[in-house]
């Protein structure tokens, strides 16, 4: 795959990372009088998404956007409230971290690894194997339902904390995902 092909397959990420870091990131960073560890972590979650971006590998890209932006982000916010600043998150800011670990997911589907959306034949996206029905609801409701958790810090008052509380849920989430949906296919494989 060559430089460009991968990079217009990452554009989303590029995108939705710069506007999530810019728009809440980085006016709690930068603020006036926000501590020098905040200020570091601004970079840090700044710059690893022109990086994960450039990565060579989709791993190194989203190990820099998962490790980069989100710990940058929650490293940045957890230094501001320890100072006992106040954070002040747009909801649309917020909004931007969901729309980045869509991006991210989207990299990660069969579909953009195999080169569906570049004209390559898709059989392999045909069922070999049919999985009951309450296997594939199962399933279903722990992947649906992982975004619940984003709920509780919706509910706390103090803007600070909450918007800390729901870029930790959203790490969370991004971390659960993937395991879920492996040990379930684990579990289809195995009783097939």
């Amino acid at each position: 795959m060559t430089w460009r092909e991968r990079a217009a397959g990452r554009l989303p990420v590029l995108v939705a990372g710069l506007y999530c870091v810019i728009t809440t990131v980085v006016p709690v960073g930068w603020s006036p009088g926000a501590p020098a560890l905040a200020r570091w972590l601004t970079w840090l979650s700044l710059l690893s998404v022109p990086l994960g971006f450039q990565a060579p590998s989709a791993r190194l890209a989203l190990l820099l956007g998962v490790g980069g932006v989100i710990g940058g982000a929650a490293g940045t916010f957890a230094a501001a409230l320890w100072a006992e600043r106040t954070i002040e998150a747009t909801p649309l800011g917020v909004l931007g971290f969901f729309a980045l670990s869509l991006a991210w997911g989207a990299l990660s589907s069969p579909a953009a690894q195999h080169g569906a959306l570049h004209g390559v034949r898709t059989e392999w996206l045909t069922p070999r194997h049919s999985v009951p029905p309450w296997q594939v609801l199962a399933t279903s409701a722990l992947v649906l339902g992982l975004p619940l958790l984003l709920l509780p810090p919706l509910a706390l008052e103090e803007n600070g904390a909450a918007t800390f509380a729901l870029v930790a849920a959203l790490g969370l989430i991004l971390l659960l995902l993937p395991r879920v949906a492996e040990l379930s296919t684990r579990f289809w494989l195995r009783r097939l």
